[in-house]
């Protein structure tokens, strides 16, 4: 789904610790794939340790696959979300 640019690899671990660090700059992460939305798969989380990384494919893939469980490679950028920050997604694609 999307398009993907060839942006930098981040980790997950890093964009949860510095999210402020990775705004505005595209990269791409790769997890398994969380706690996915059961209605339509349009967001999931990333773990690293106890915390966790929302990403929104809702605008590449509304009704997305169910992929809990699943490897995913996701290119996109940090933006602000309530009062943190979520991964916006580009593109995905899962295994």
């Amino acid at each position: 789904f999307g398009q993907f640019t060839g942006a930098t690899k981040a980790e997950v671990s890093d964009l949860i610790e510095r999210p402020k660090d990775f705004l505005k700059k595209t990269v791409t992460i790769e997890d398994v794939v969380r706690k996915q939305c059961t209605t339509m798969g349009c967001y999931f989380f990333f773990e690293s340790g106890k915390n966790m990384l929302r990403v929104d494919i809702s605008e590449i893939a509304m009704n997305a696959p169910r992929k809990n469980g699943h490897q995913a490679r996701v290119e996109g950028q940090m933006v602000p979300y309530g009062d943190g920050y979520h991964f916006w997604a580009s593109a995905v694609q899962f295994e």
